[in-house]
């Protein structure tokens, strides 16, 4: 589900969500646990953290679940101890899991709800934490959401889950007293539960409003659905809404087609760059199939738009079954042997700066037993550290630490790991970056000369991929772009370098990377436009 702000009044900006084509079916759900929030002694609740981290282990084992990342967010530090104990515990039992958990490109967070800004998993697993004491009694106190600005927190934690999020709770929307508390972090809570644990987002009667049951979009829904289609009207949870979304006939949890149409939805968007451009590009990027119906062909000739959707669906079905039928043919070659780099068109490839990502060739530690014995072994980890800014510069010593740490097969990175790593690099050539924190090695000052490439398939943390392959990545879409807004070059840059999706640590690097083409005046900048000093070649 997309997010995005609209300013609908002067002081007052609403965030707004966009349906996704699986909207059918619910990514959010709760787990009721049947336990008790411990208020007078530990204040915790213990029931809830035995259930995350057996849903945890669940998904490790399982082949296909432990595919996707997960975090796990609570309510309190407290609470968020309590399951890092019990998960730590629950690994040192099955040391291939402990492994697979935290040695992965994304390994298992566990933050509380003041300190997950900015990450991002797969899976969210909530743990409420708050909820009845022993003698079934409610606080409405729940910590920092009780606080002004408690509902942000909220939003903050509440939108870490790309894919899916599960709510562990012991306590139910319904055992929220608003009267008891003025809080807009506690009413927040209050309505996501209530949407968790319905499947709907509860509006005031309000807001809803009565609509003409014989509007364009019924006349128009009613229609598809004589042609064999299921049709539902209005999707989506905020005030943006695809008018008509047709179901898709071979996975009804999902939708084939959304149409938009210039009804009450199209006018009430403020500008017009929000509805023909924005809205319709979001709904793209959320994998809809999108197509708009207006009114006056509507009609002038009902027939005409009708054939025109139907053939659209028609277009949709076939290119699906095409599809599939490709990636069959393909894996029968393959099974069989038969195919063949003849059988490809050959493509010249225009991207000079975009390389693959070569690692070095080190073979792990298996039985190393812990950071002793890479203390002990500085001949060891010195080459190790060569071999691998010779093969993978530039490289920062962020990853360097990271790199060192599973080829030891260490849990995570230690502070007495980084101070060792430091102490052997002293002699290496590096770049200061604008973070006093990170430096850039390289074999040599020259091989820094001139660099131009940004290189993918790497799997790296954004904030692990050095500053100036970030630099050359937006130099390559400007190039390609001509002139852009300051916004989209950031995305552009973010999702050349492999990042589909647009976090905190993401902006951060990418906005860091433009600001510094300006200040070498690589880039200019003119009202929120980017332009390119550089000559096209």
């Amino acid at each position: 589900m997309a997010l995005s702000q609209q300013t609908r009044e002067p002081d007052n900006v609403q965030l707004l969500t966009f349906p996704s084509v699986d909207d059918r079916m619910s990514k959010v759900s709760v787990v009721h646990v049947d336990g008790i929030y411990d208020k007078g002694r530990t204040r915790s609740n213990r029931a809830e953290a035995l259930a995350i981290v057996g849903e945890i282990m669940r998904r490790l084992k399982n082949e296909k679940l432990s595919q996707r990342s997960i975090g796990v967010v609570s309510f309190s530090q407290v609470q968020k101890d309590l399951i890092e104990d019990m998960l730590m515990d629950e690994l040192s039992k099955y040391p291939e899991l402990e492994q697979k958990a935290l040695q992965s490109d994304e390994p298992i967070f566990i933050k509380n709800l003041e300190n997950v800004q900015g990450d991002e998993r797969d899976v969210i697993l909530f743990s409420v934490g708050y909820g009845p004491d022993k003698n079934g009694i409610v606080s409405m106190n729940f910590g920092p959401l009780n606080n002004q600005g408690g509902e942000r927190r909220l939003n903050v934690a509440v939108s870490r889950a790309r894919y899916e999020m599960i709510i562990y709770s012991t306590l139910r929307a319904e055992q929220i007293d608003l009267k008891r508390t003025k809080s807009k972090g506690v009413e927040g809570l209050k309505n996501f539960l209530a949407f968790a644990e319905r499947g709907t987002v509860v509006f005031p009667a309000m807001a809803v409003g009565i609509k003409n049951k014989r509007n364009l979009v019924t006349l128009i829904a009613n229609e598809i659905a004589e042609r064999g289609y299921k049709v539902d009207t209005q999707v989506g949870s905020s005030h943006f809404k695809v008018d008509m979304a047709v179901v898709d006939p071979d996975n009804v949890n999902k939708y084939i087609l959304g149409i938009l149409c210039d009804g009450e939805n199209y006018y009430e968007t403020k500008t017009t760059r929000d509805r023909e451009i924005v809205q319709p590009s979001v709904l793209a990027m959320l994998h809809w199939n999108v197509m708009r119906v207006w009114s006056v062909d509507w009609y002038e000739s009902k027939e005409k738009v009708i054939d025109r959707i139907m053939s659209k669906l028609n277009d949709i079905k076939h290119s699906s079954v095409e599809g599939c039928h490709l990636e069959q043919q393909f894996a029968s070659n393959i099974k069989n042997n038969t195919f063949s780099i003849n059988d490809e068109s050959v493509v010249k490839q225009e991207n000079d700066c975009e390389t693959e990502y070569v690692f070095a060739d080190i073979t792990p530690i298996c039985d190393s037993s812990g950071i002793d014995t890479v203390i002990s072994s500085v001949s060891a980890v010195s080459c190790q550290l060569r071999d691998i800014i010779v093969t993978e510069q530039p490289i920062t010593n962020t990853l360097l630490y990271k790199r060192i740490s599973h080829i030891w097969n260490l849990n995570r990175v230690t502070s007495r790991l980084q101070i060792m790593i430091d102490s052997l690099l002293t002699s290496n050539y590096y770049q200061d970056t604008l973070s006093d924190t990170i430096k850039i090695y390289w074999e040599n000052a020259n091989n820094s000369n001139n660099y131009r490439s940004y290189r993918i398939n790497s799997h790296r943390d954004i904030l692990d991929i050095p500053i100036i392959e970030v630099m050359n990545a937006a130099r390559y879409v400007v190039s390609q772009q001509i002139s852009l807004p300051v916004e989209d070059l950031k995305r552009l840059t973010s999702q050349v370098l492999g990042f589909s999706r647009k976090g905190t640590n993401v902006d951060y690097s990418t906005g860091r990377a433009v600001s510094n083409l300006i200040s070498r005046n690589v880039l200019i900048e003119k009202d929120g436009v980017i332009f390119s000093t550089e000559k096209s070649s």
